[in-house]
Parts: C-alpha cells; structure tokens; sequence
C-alpha cells in the first residue's frame, strides 16, 4: 500500500473506487436528487394553478356582472 492506493490484480485502486466513501455518499445523493425534483414538481404545480386561476378569473367575474343584473 502506497499512499492511499493498492495494487491488486495488477490494477491500482485508491480507497473511494474500492467503495469506501462513494457507497456511503450515494443515499444521500439519491435523496438530493429526489428532494430536487419534488422542489421542481411542487413549483411547476403552483405555476399551474396560478396560471389556471388567472384564465379563469375574467369568466369568474364576468358571470358575477351577469348574475347582478
């Protein structure tokens, strides 16, 4: 072992490419990711209500006017 690395089959591997720290990184990065695209989901879903209440909003008034008369 030199320095972090070791030789086995005539293949220098370091400690992370052995699986040491990269396996123990990977739920992490896994949550992130899905943590990620719900934050995405979640914003896309209120611009699509938004806008939806926005279109509809016009109508919403415009059958109030009706209604009044």
């Amino acid at each position: 072992m030199i320095a972090g690395l070791t030789i086995g089959d005539g293949v220098a591997l370091d400690k992370k490419a052995r699986g040491g720290c990269i396996m123990a990184q990977q739920p992490t990065d896994q949550r992130k990711g899905f943590l990620h695209n719900l934050k995405w989901m979640f914003i896309l879903w209120c611009v699509g209500f938004g806008a939806t209440v926005l279109l509809t909003l016009p109508f919403h008034f415009l059958v109030e006017a009706m209604m009044k008369k």
